[in-house]
């Protein structure tokens, strides 16, 4: 099943998906997340955070939006945007967090008369919460439901409070059998989650990937289908051109949407419609492209302006891993098959490149364009490196041979006498 919003009353639903904005969009796939999520909503005895990770704007935020539309009102999920939010201590963000619970239960109509005041003093909130705050909670909701915490950039709370919060949470799951707690964590900082034992199972954490081409053409067909169509050659470019990252296929499902609106007779998008929108959406997306090359290392930025320069000499016939390393081995500063290879596993867990047996290719097509428009000249391999470097093998065999022949011709060669020295004339005026 994939989940939407209605496009009735909405002008242009598809959102460009900025840090601040809060409207809901268009949404497809994510059905293995969401099967996920459930199973462990259900799991009676889990002692564990569930979490899902994922790369900046890859859709992480707008899974959890749809905790609502998705599970019946069994499941009340507290939604917590911890970018939102500053807490500078442990004591906060237990406040916060009940706040935020209060402020759902309201929503639900249910009786909130039983449950505590916060203490005015902040000593031992933890203690407050577990003993006095959730039991009450949990008869105002009855025992047949769950209150569940969905704290959006989880780990976030890893720079801002100590390790021991994340074992307070985890006593609190084991504590509170009807409480959830489900956290985003960005892919950047995948290496820092160690630091959330115990609340986070590294073995259970869920990763979002990419839309697949199906949903890519899902969410750019189906929700539009009152007002116009979207051909299937037109949806296959918007992916050739996003590799189904999210916040990209927002972006052109937005174009695309302005496309019928200021010609609202136009109602079948073309793949010649599509093409007309590469220039602006590549306008619009360097930010994004910047950011993934600044999080990548030397080593994957030097892969990427290979890749990228190869593709574009040859953009018919994929690029393989043989090409690709010559061209590594050929430029002025020469890389290892072993950093190469590390590299390019790196930029393809990323999903900024795709392996496919032994084919080498870049996920967006808008990022190829970025690349050769913009990629810095420091990055790049030196222009015709192959030439100039036979060119002066050729110079050096020349200035060899000519020393050479003339060491032959001293050794060899008949003596030849001295020539006496002239005589100097003196020309003086009388």
């Amino acid at each position: 099943m994939i989940y939407t919003t209605r496009m009735d009353d909405v002008i242009n639903p598809y959102q460009p998906l900025s840090d601040d904005d809060s409207t809901p969009a268009p949404f497809a796939g994510r059905q293995a997340a969401f099967a996920r999520l459930h199973q462990y909503l259900e799991e009676p005895t889990s002692h564990h955070a569930l979490a899902f990770l994922g790369q900046h704007r890859g859709g992480k935020t707008a899974l959890l939006r749809r905790f609502d539309t998705v599970y019946d009102p069994t499941f009340m999920g507290v939604h917590f945007p911890l970018r939102q939010s500053k807490h500078a201590s442990e004591a906060e963000l237990w406040t916060a967090l009940v706040r935020a619970s209060e402020r759902t239960l309201a929503e639900r109509d249910l009786t909130l008369t039983r449950l505590p005041m916060l203490p005015d003093s902040n000593d031992n909130l933890r203690d407050w919460l577990d003993q006095n705050w959730l039991p009450e909670v949990w008869t105002a909701i009855r025992p047949h439901r769950r209150l569940v915490w969905l704290l959006d950039d989880g780990h976030l709370l890893i720079d801002r409070l100590p390790p021991s919060v994340f074992a307070s949470l985890h006593d609190l799951l084991n504590r509170h059998p009807q409480l959830k707690i489900v956290l985003t964590a960005s892919l950047e900082d995948e290496t820092s989650l160690p630091t959330m034992d115990p609340l986070v199972d590294l073995a259970q954490v869920f990763r979002l990937t990419h839309l697949s081409q199906d949903e890519t053409a899902w969410l750019l067909q189906e929700p539009a289908k009152p007002l116009y169509t979207v051909s299937d050659s037109a949806a296959h470019e918007v992916y050739r051109a996003t590799g189904g990252q999210p916040q990209l296929t927002q972006r052109f499902g937005y174009h695309i949407y302005n496309t019928w609106e200021s010609d609202p007779s136009h109602t079948t998008i073309t793949l010649e419609d599509v093409k007309a929108l590469l220039h602006t959406m590549m306008q619009e997306s360097r930010s994004d492209f910047l950011d993934l090359w600044q999080q990548s290392t030397p080593v994957e930025r030097r892969v990427l302006t290979a890749l990228s320069r190869l593709i574009y000499t040859d953009p018919l016939n994929p690029v393989d891993h043989q090409a690709l390393m010559a061209w590594m081995i050929d430029s002025d500063n020469p890389l290892d098959s072993a950093a190469v290879n590390a590299g390019l596993r790196s930029l393809d867990y990323r999903e900024i490149v795709r392996q496919e047996q032994g084919k080498i290719t870049l996920t967006m097509g808008l990022m190829q364009l970025w690349l050769l428009d913009t990629t810095p000249m420091e990055s790049q391999p030196a222009p015709d490196s192959t030439s100039r470097r036979r060119q002066l093998a050729l110079v050096l065999l020349l200035v060899l041979l000519i020393v050479a022949l003339l060491a032959i011709s001293q050794l060899s060669g008949p003596e030849v006498a001295a020539t006496p020295a002239l005589p100097t004339a003196t020309l003086a005026g009388g």
